[in-house]
């Protein structure tokens, strides 16, 4: 079960992300126009962006998953993370540059620019097939992890999240994501770091875990 300080964690969390978007909604410009909604007003430092993107790869599935299936199956995962360098090299140098000269929102625009509408409703119809058939399980996952260490109904955790995170993504626009986005890649940052610390600690030490992780054969990536 969770601790005092892991409920404030938490807690402050939910709480700050609910702040930015009150912020970026209710103050300063207010997301007036298209542009501020949508874009951030055109005007958002590459350093807060890029960790959004960063963030935006990592789910509680990554989290909880992924560790599990190493410890299970072995470290052949790391060529799924290989595969990503010449995906991101690519969005980075041919896509992106494409989209944003064409001032498109999303890609399904620039599919209705570039071929017709049914095209962009194709793609549309594609991508919201498979975020019904995902999202649940991005939903899912973490409700869980909180349910068995906080007592409360999956449902309800489920409920009340994904109410936080539409409110605030609603009433903030792209500046609230992005700033909710770096909030939660340091949180996630910072408790890899410590969980890293306390279980290379706890077990001897870093040498003992690549021993025994050598040992297992976990670190065949070719099995």
């Amino acid at each position: 079960m969770f601790f005092w300080y892991e409920y404030l964690v938490l807690v402050a969390m939910l709480i700050f992300s609910t702040l930015i978007g009150l912020y970026f909604g209710c103050f300063g410009s207010k997301q007036s126009t298209t542009t501020e909604y949508l874009f951030g007003g055109k005007n958002m430092k590459f350093l807060p962006i890029g960790i959004s993107i960063t963030a935006s790869q990592f789910s509680a599935i990554t989290l909880i998953g992924v560790p599990s299936d190493v410890y299970t199956f072995g470290a052949f995962y790391w060529f799924v993370c290989l595969c990503y360098v010449p995906v991101f090299f690519l969005a980075a140098v041919v896509f992106y540059p494409v989209f944003f000269k064409a001032q498109v929102s999303t890609a399904y625009e620039y599919l209705e620019k570039r071929f017709d509408n049914k095209a962009r409703l194709l793609g549309s119809f594609l991508y919201l097939l498979r975020e019904n058939i995902t999202l649940p399980l991005f939903i899912y996952s973490p409700a869980l992890a909180l349910s068995t260490v906080t007592g409360v109904k999956v449902s309800v955790i489920a409920i009340a999240i994904s109410l936080i995170c539409i409110f605030y993504t609603a009433i903030g626009g792209l500046k609230t994501v992005v700033w909710t986005d770096v909030l939660q890649f340091v949180i996630i940052m910072a408790s890899t770091v410590v969980i890293t610390w306390i279980g290379v600690k706890s077990t001897g030490g870093f040498s003992t875990v690549w021993n025994t992780a050598l040992a297992g054969g976990r670190l065949d990536i070719f099995e």
